[in-house]
């Protein structure tokens, strides 16, 4: 009978323990959105990335009925990155590159942006 009494305390500490693990994972933080970025174009377009998704997800992903300017981040890149490669770079958000390229060692501004008449995240670079 005690073997079952522990065989069944060691079940409901187990349970718990998992059960703190999954909200833990489920609640952990996001992603930060890096001000500025320097790197190669994998790093770039990763960093982007997480702008992005940050600022789709607290716009309820994309039902929220207003515009807003999420960030605005410097840029610069080790390497060019075409507008075709930044919008192909997001696939489960609609992202829309409003130039035609970021070229090397420039350094650039970017807005990123949740137009929510196009339901989508605008990139809008400027300076």
């Amino acid at each position: 009978m005690e073997v079952g009494k522990m065989l069944t305390s060691l079940i409901f500490l187990v349970v718990a323990l998992v059960a703190i693990w999954v909200y833990v994972s489920i609640v952990s933080p996001p992603k930060r959105c890096d001000q500025v970025i320097v790197g190669d174009k994998r790093y770039v377009l990763a960093a982007l990335k997480a702008c992005v998704e940050k600022c789709w997800s607290s716009h309820n992903f994309g039902k929220d009925p207003y515009n807003e300017d999420c960030y605005i981040i410097n840029r610069t890149s080790e390497d060019d990155i075409g507008k075709e490669q930044i919008e192909s770079f997001f696939t489960s958000i609609p992202v829309k590159a409003y130039f035609n390229s970021l070229d090397k060692s420039v350094k650039y501004q970017i807005k990123i942006r949740y137009n929510y008449t196009g339901q989508e995240i605008s990139l809008i670079k400027f300076g």
